[in-house]
């Protein structure tokens, strides 16, 4: 049961920590409340939990994913005119269409992606509409002013979501929070460690599973980018969706 919790930003360690004690306290094995491993992770759960920030949201996720979203419709608009375009194969207007198509589609999966995950897609693409040589391809379908309007979008997406990320990592971080989650990801350790090497003793079983849980969502929130709350995933928000006929 290992996770690299120096990942998780302060408040979403704390609610981890925070499920794993209600998991704990919830379970029928009283020698591991009791244990004074155990005991030592409430004890600094208790030091370090009034000191993590109230919030940890500048609030702008939601305006930055319908940004995202924006980029998105537009590039799937500009898709389907090329698309559409490319079934007329012996006109200019096709072979446009064809060129454009083929671009879109050589710049990589977009679909069924996170917005995160689709990012370096969008670049990509956006970077090819805007090369010259593509130029001439564009104004054939049409779709000089629908590219200007999918980069500007694309560039207003970028500067907020860089507002975000450096908002939002300061609310993540105070100094007395930050020393102290050192110690606390030492208890937490301590505690997985040694439920892990409980687990095939009987009645530590069921224990271990639980506590497996937790750290299986702790580890799908580091690797999504996503925050924890002591209920499970912040998930809201967040994932583009399937490719049309897809």
């Amino acid at each position: 049961m290992k996770a690299n919790w120096r990942r998780l930003s302060t408040r979403s360690l704390g609610a981890a920590i925070k499920r794993m004690i209600n998991v704990t306290n919830l379970n029928a094995n009283a020698e591991a409340r009791q244990h004074p491993v155990f005991v030592r992770l409430t004890d600094a759960y208790a030091v370090f939990a009034p000191l993590v920030p109230k919030s940890a949201f500048s609030g702008m996720y939601k305006t930055v994913y319908q940004l995202g979203m924006e980029v998105y419709n537009y590039l799937q608009g500009i898709r389907k005119v090329a698309e559409g375009a490319a079934q007329f194969t012996d006109t200019e207007k096709g072979q446009a269409g064809a060129k454009i198509a083929a671009l879109i589609k050589k710049g990589g999966k977009i679909y069924r992606q996170t917005m995160g995950e689709a990012d370096f897609s969008t670049t990509t693409i956006i970077e090819e509409l805007n090369k010259p040589e593509n130029a001439p391809y564009i104004e054939t379908l049409g779709l000089a002013s629908e590219v200007q309007t999918l980069t500007e979008a694309k560039a207003r997406y970028e500067q907020l979501d860089m507002e975000r990320v450096d908002i939002d990592s300061s609310l993540r971080q105070t100094d007395s929070a930050s020393v102290a989650r050192v110690e606390m990801e030492n208890n937490l350790k301590d505690w997985l460690n040694l439920v892990t090497a409980m687990r095939k003793v009987e009645g530590w079983e069921d224990l271990y599973a639980d506590l497996n849980e937790v750290v299986k969502s702790a580890k799908r929130a580091i690797r999504e980018g996503r925050e924890l709350t002591e209920d499970g995933d912040l998930s809201d928000v967040g994932n583009l969706p399937a490719e049309e006929g897809g």
